[in-house]
């Protein structure tokens, strides 16, 4: 066996390149600086996770680790701050991040020992990088480091490394501050549309000073603007559209950090390493920020005893509104959630969904149900499409594109990491099956972050003419202007046009894209009638016979039967979805004295 010089990461300062090498995964291996890799010698860990059902084992097994870890923390918690609040108050505020922060140190383990088990490793470099400048503020600034950095990425892997002692370390001092990706910008269109909406909801804001004794606080719940104001004054108040206030930089208390710990007894070396690498970890707002962002609730303008608080988005990046809630649902406030995009009650599993179904009193799906708490109602985001999308017999077919991190993060049932490069060859393999005029007539619509996947490159290189949606416009606006709609991924996109009664072709790997044996007949008819397919080029043999008139094609009674049964599972719309929601879910609920229970 060659001896083989390990690198974990795409960081080429810590690459060796006059020696065999070990790249640790895909994720190293930038498309853009493919120049520079493709002529080493060079092998590849493969994916841990190409094991499926390895993945589906693993997560219920970091589901239970959640669970006992985030009980040790809650406790560790109460007794630095002093505080007895509960576990489901620390669930709510913190649970996200961990059950994140977990999933994701356990890939970086699991590779690292996958390479040092299969290879000889000669050695590998470590970037001396100084560590309190890759502790998150909070959980969106947690986000920016997972989402693709190198460097954070890399110091997770020197720990493992580091704590596992099998492989020689050279260590490299840098001094360059950690750079983060940046997002790209919303184009001016998106950006001007967004001003608009911001100085409604400035304007609408000053409402928010007669709040404070509302029995009801909405916030992020993907309703427009107006459905939302008809939705508050049809429970008698005033419409209000509160903010989530900016969080300044916290800076790092180091005897808070070396006095802080977690325990838990444990004989798995995993999860040793786990408990220690929390302290080092936890965003600054759970331990140095806290009693500042206690103080910001307490003087805050919202409401002080709300009966009911709802949201979709907020409850898993919003570190202000999760202590505000925590806060008053230990005191008595009903806390409702509301599905906010695809997979959810679809996925054959979901830390997300799971995270938070457990975490409200009620739970509105799109029309799915499951445990007691969820509740089924219409849709007003779905709703609000409903006749925004008219189909234009003569446009042109429009495929919509995903991506992801190259490193993995929450786990859900979708290709993991590495595995993008597969779905991302996929997309092509479909375009190269079309027929040349079709193909003159598709419109690829890139996902807006690339994540350094070269998404529009890779395409370039295989169909120079292949023609792309320079998200000039909304969404919706190109989907307008198509004739057919070609969903490539389980999530929101497919099930607006569904709503809409769109003409819609879906394909993918259903092998990563795993499907809950609940919903299984439902895709399964989609399935039969030609709707979804499992491969690119199947997908494309449709396109190629339906093309001229995708419309007939859809309004055959097989497959709108298909559709619609989909859709009341699914994606359920309404034209009296507010009184759904005003007697399904809030009147019915009061009782005999008008407060509010569930």
């Amino acid at each position: 066996m060659v001896s083989r010089y390990l690198i974990t990461t795409a960081d080429q300062r810590t690459w060796k390149t006059e020696m065999p090498l070990l790249f640790l995964g895909k994720w190293c291996l930038l498309y853009s600086e493919k120049d520079k890799w493709e002529t080493l010698d060079y092998e590849c860990v493969s994916y841990h996770w190409n094991d499926r059902e390895q993945l589906f084992q693993d997560y219920q097994y970091m589901s239970g680790f959640y669970e006992r870890t985030l009980e040790s923390l809650s406790e560790s918690l109460n007794r630095h701050h002093g505080v007895s609040h509960s576990l489901r108050y620390w669930r709510i505020f913190i649970g996200p991040w961990l059950y994140y922060f977990i999933q994701m140190v356990f890939d970086r383990w699991q590779m690292i020992h996958r390479a040092v088990e299969g290879y000889d490793i000669s050695g590998t470099t470590v970037l001396s990088i100084d560590p309190e400048s890759l502790i998150p503020h909070h959980f969106a600034h947690f986000g920016q480091f997972y989402s693709g950095d190198d460097l954070w990425n890399h110091w997770i892997y020197g720990r493992v490394l580091e704590t596992i002692g099998d492989v020689p370390l050279e260590t490299v001092a840098v001094d360059d501050n950690l750079i983060l990706e940046q997002i790209k910008p919303h184009s001016l269109r998106r950006r001007i549309v967004g001003l608009g909406k911001a100085i409604v909801k400035k304007t609408l804001f000053l409402t928010d000073c007669l709040s404070k004794s509302n029995d009801y606080f909405f916030i992020s719940t993907t309703c427009s603007i107006l459905d939302q104001a008809r939705l508050g004054l049809a429970l008698g108040q005033l419409p209000t559209f509160p903010r989530e206030p900016v969080l300044s930089p916290i800076h790092i208390d180091r005897s808070v950090r070396d006095a802080f710990s977690v325990e838990m007894d444990s004989a798995d070396r995993f999860e040793r390493f786990l408990m220690q690498l929390i302290p080092a970890q936890i965003p600054r707002y759970y331990l140095e920020g806290y009693k500042s962002l206690q103080n910001k609730i307490e003087n805050s303008s919202w409401p002080g005893n709300p009966k009911v608080i709802f949201t979709a988005n907020a409850i898993i990046g919003a570190d202000y509104f999760k202590l505000w809630a925590a806060e008053k649902a230990e005191k008595g406030s009903k806390l409702i959630l509301g599905q906010h995009g695809g997979s959810y009650g679809i996925s054959k599993w979901s830390s997300n969904e799971a995270h938070e179904v457990s975490v409200s009193d009620r739970y509105i799906s799109w029309g799915w149900t499951g445990a007691e708490r969820i509740k089924p109602l219409p849709s007003p985001r779905l709703n609000h499409v409903v006749n925004r999308l008219a189909h234009d017999p003569g446009g042109r077919v429009l495929l919509v594109q995903a991506a992801a991190p190259r490193y993995s993060y929450w786990l859900h049932s979708v290709p993991v990491a590495a595995q993008l490069e597969g779905y991302l060859e996929d997309q092509i393999r479909f375009a190269e099956c079309l027929s040349p005029v079709i193909r003159d007539e598709l419109l690829v619509r890139l996902y807006p972050y690339d994540y350094g996947w070269c998404q529009k490159q890779r395409w370039l290189d295989r169909l120079p003419g292949i023609k792309y949606d320079s998200h000039v416009n909304t969404m919706y606006v190109s989907i307008r202007k198509s004739r057919l709609f070609i969903g490539t991924y389980n999530a929101t996109t497919f099930l607006e046009t569904f709503s809409a009664n769109f003409p819609t072709v879906l394909f993918w790997n259903c092998k990563q894209w795993e499907i809950r044996i609940s919903a299984q007949p439902y895709f399964d008819k989609l399935r039969s009638v030609g709707i979804l397919h499992e491969t690119p080029e199947s997908a494309a043999h449709l396109v190629n016979e339906i093309y001229r008139d995708p419309m007939s094609w859809w309004l055959q009674p097989e497959i709108q039967e298909a559709k619609n049964q989909f859709c009341n599972r699914f994606a359920r719309t309404s034209d009296k979805w507010l009184q759904e929601w005003k007697e399904g879910l809030f009147a019915s609920d009061k009782d005999a004295d008008g407060d509010y229970k569930l």
